[in-house]
């Protein structure tokens, strides 16, 4: 994202860097009122956790203008992911916010991972993976369905680069199976 950003000028809104420390500055004051309000209650110290979500705007990037980053750790590419993982809760803020504000175009990385190895995750963890995030996005999508003014969305899921061809094939069939999309409907016409 940095290389892609420094590639041309940002001309509508702060650069990234600028950004980011705008960010880091605001999660400090707000940590630090809620330290004030809840002194006893301080796990979090100045640092996001597993499930935040921080919002970046961009002009310079030709198929994006707002990146959504959900903070993960190392273990979300390890272990097997359940509907009440902090991520799901994260993925979950996103598409809410997009509900919102009436963003219609979402990218989102079906294994919630960028790169993946092929001895840490094999054919049946990313299937799980994917019918997981598959039956997630589509449960908040209808949970948030009764107050969208945009009546039609667009969601594109995207695979890492070293994915295996069975495995794109597999969640590609999901897709009809999960989402359950309709043929048209033709009307006969009499003569």
């Amino acid at each position: 994202l940095f290389k892609a950003c420094e590639r041309s000028p940002e001309l509508h809104f702060s650069n990234l860097i600028s950004q980011l420390e705008k960010i880091k500055a605001l999660l400090k004051t707000t940590l630090r009122s809620k330290r004030v309000e809840n002194a006893a209650d301080d796990k979090h110290g100045t640092q996001l956790t597993v499930g935040d979500v921080y919002i970046t705007r961009h002009s310079n990037l030709g198929a994006a203008q707002i990146i959504f980053h959900l903070v993960s750790d190392e273990s979300l590419s390890q272990m097997d992911l359940t509907s009440r993982h902090a991520c799901m809760d994260g993925l979950r803020n996103i598409i809410r916010v997009c509900h919102e504000f009436g963003i219609t175009t979402i990218s989102v990385p079906l294994l919630l991972v960028t790169e993946i190895s092929p001895e840490l995750h094999n054919e049946s963890w990313c299937l799980r993976r994917a019918e997981m995030v598959f039956k997630s996005v589509k449960g908040f999508m209808i949970e948030f369905a009764k107050y969208a003014s945009t009546p039609q969305y667009t969601i594109q899921f995207y695979l890492p680069e070293n994915i295996d061809t069975s495995v794109f094939h597999h969640c590609s069939d999901m897709i009809p199976a999960i989402f359950q999309t309709t043929g048209p409907l033709f009307a006969d016409r009499k003569k």
